[in-house]
């Protein structure tokens, strides 16, 4: 791996001083004091580079090709060959016309609107759609592979919640925690979670006054019953539990750090001002979640 990471970085220096454009990327961090490149994540041998160019596809495409040709020519020396057809773009251009565009003039790889990358869907315009889909899938599938377990009545009520915890709600919050979640995201989450705990309720969760009238228990009364945090609450902890890292080890957490305050070429004023809070109406949908956790 770390062999591997000598060519990006000879990559990053080659791309900054051959176009401009390849320095809008870059992040100015107070906590640092120097630039960070917030573009690129890679892990092992896989890579997701961000480039921010004009709305317009074949500028788009002039910014790849030069990227891929100088990552080619860094790669060389060191024994490596990228495979180009491998691909994904994630266009984000002016109107859907020239997204559709670029899947032409592009001589490598495919064009689609969302592709997975270190577990997650990831989408050009940020949309939880489709790993909130994935994720209730996921869950359907985990619910299923348990059978009967879960309404076997010598089980301990205990041990069925245990599982639950881990099987059903790890699974439909895997990894969210990393993405900026809103209330529908949250919402479907939770419906999701309790329609599967009344269901181990076994009508349970409905009950008859004297006259006969039934009295169905309300979400929040299913979770208070099963002791299950909401989804919100289980993801804000993660977070605070990561932020605390960040604060041990300031230099691991150094991309991130300077994602969530610094402040790049392209954005016309700070996230975070010079008495070091942040600025509301222009910090980004990640530094706000921040510090909503944080004040909760």
């Amino acid at each position: 791996c770390d062999v591997f990471h000598l060519p990006l970085l000879s990559w990053q220096h080659q791309l900054l001083i051959s176009d401009p454009r390849y320095h809008l990327c870059y992040c100015r961090c107070g906590v640092f004091d120097r630039l960070h490149d917030i573009s690129m994540c890679s892990f092992v041998d896989d890579l997701r580079k961000l480039h921010i160019t004009e709305p317009i596809a074949t500028e788009a495409t002039e910014v790849i090709d030069n990227s891929n040709n100088t990552l080619n020519h860094t790669l060389q020396p060191y024994g490596f060959v990228q495979n180009l057809d491998k691909q994904v773009h994630l266009p984000s251009l002016k109107n859907h016309a020239e997204n559709r565009r670029i899947a032409s003039i592009c001589e490598h790889g495919k064009v689609a609107d969302h592709a997975r990358y270190l577990g997650r869907q990831q989408s050009a315009r940020n949309s939880n759609v489709p790993e909130r889909k994935n994720r209730l899938r996921a869950t359907t599938v985990a619910w299923v592979s348990m059978g009967q377990f879960w309404f076997a009545p010598q089980l301990p009520r205990k041990s069925r919640r245990l599982v639950f915890i881990a099987h059903i709600q790890g699974t439909i919050l895997s990894g969210m925690e990393a993405s900026v979640l809103y209330a529908i995201d949250y919402a479907t989450f939770d419906t999701k979670i309790v329609g599967y705990l009344r269901a181990m309720l076994r009508g349970d969760a409905t009950q008859w006054n004297e006259a006969g009238q039934p009295h169905t228990s309300t979400n929040t009364q299913i979770l208070l019953r099963w002791k299950i945090t909401p989804c919100a609450l289980q993801l804000q902890t993660r977070r605070l539990r990561w932020y605390r890292d960040m604060v041990k080890h300031p230099q691991a957490h150094a991309q991130a750090i300077a994602a969530l305050f610094g402040q790049c070429k392209f954005e016309h004023e700070p996230t975070l001002l010079e008495d070091g809070t942040l600025d509301l109406d222009n910090a980004h949908p990640w530094a706000l979640q921040f510090i909503n956790d944080i004040l909760s």
